[in-house]
């Protein structure tokens, strides 16, 4: 057991979800897990690290994560194949070797490090594009989930042909109008898109139809060519081209997205979904925080092992 009386009150409540720190469906860490089947059919999924952005940043060190992120990939991993299927990790010869160094790899069905090319875009500026690279090479259906987020349960995604973690408001912060936007003599933005589209948030991405997959990452990657020196806060310009073109492009085809959460209403309790999204600054200041945090997931992953191996025992 995991003991949460060595935190302040604060810590304590942010682990368990009865406050709100940016972080979703927290106090799942603290809940049985859930004896359902396995999906049937299994479905595929990816988790993608692409190392450029993070050595850009960081003057080329060699990559590294935080001691949560490294459990959090796991537990995502491992939840995703018990209730799901089968998951890869989607990588680059950096990643691979970190993983392996770590010892996270024994937990995907595969690893796969051909994820280099990227095109000359500038990575610190778009920083997820590593998730668009690996689309151009996955065929449809194809999911991908953020490694800091984990799926606790069958994901619902029968009848879908799109399918996102949930909408976002267009709030002029985080998604400005489109002349904000510096771009290359060279482009036009089209003039077909529905710019009340609400943007999808990507932390999940399912694709099911190859028509949207082909003009999403057409136009993602136009945009991502063609923008010139934008002012950025850090996220403008990449959730622009990852997320809300997605909803345009959605809406163009006339493709209606299946999401999972209430934007609205995040801090609430729910039993599908943990992704620690922005509280991961906390546990990231906070090592006492951080610490325990490690823990709760090393029990999780603990027993979602003995899940595993009981399953496959019965098959």
């Amino acid at each position: 057991m995991i003991d949460l009386d060595q935190l302040g009150s604060g810590a304590r409540n942010f682990l368990t979800g009865r406050i709100y720190c940016g972080a979703v469906g927290m106090g799942n860490l603290f809940e049985p897990l859930k004896k359902s089947a396995r999906s049937d059919p299994p479905v595929a999924a990816y988790h993608v690290l692409l190392t450029e952005p993070w050595r850009r940043l960081h003057g080329n060190a060699p990559f590294s994560m935080p001691l949560h992120e490294q459990w959090t990939a796991r537990l995502s991993a491992l939840a995703w194949r018990r209730y799901n299927g089968p998951i890869h990790l989607f990588t680059d010869r950096q990643g691979k070797a970190y993983f392996r160094e770590k010892g996270l790899d024994s937990v995907y069905d595969s690893v796969r490090d051909d994820l280099w090319d990227t095109y000359g875009l500038d990575q610190r500026k778009f920083w997820a594009s590593g998730k668009l690279l690996a689309l151009q090479k996955l065929p449809v259906p194809c999911l991908i989930i953020d490694m800091d987020l984990i799926v606790w349960d069958r994901l619902p995604l029968e009848g879908a042909a799109l399918a996102a973690a949930h909408i976002e408001h267009l709030n002029e912060k985080f998604y400005p109008d489109v002349d904000y936007f510096l771009m290359s003599p060279r482009y036009q933005f089209p003039k077909e898109w529905d710019y009340g589209a609400k943007p999808l948030n990507t932390s999940i991405l399912y694709l099911a139809d190859e028509r949207l997959k082909e003009e999403y990452l057409c136009q993602a990657f136009d945009f991502m060519r063609y923008e010139r020196d934008t002012p950025d806060n850090g996220s403008n310009c990449m959730i622009f081209a990852e997320q809300r073109i997605l909803a345009m492009c959605a809406a163009k085809l006339g493709i209606r997205a299946k999401t999972f959460l209430d934007y609205d209403n995040l801090q609430a309790p729910q039993r599908l979904i943990t992704h620690t999204w922005s509280g991961k600054r906390l546990l990231t200041r906070f090592k006492d925080v951080e610490n325990v945090f490690a823990a709760c997931c090393q029990e999780k992953c603990g027993q979602l092992e003995a899940e595993i191996w009981n399953m496959a025992g019965r098959k």
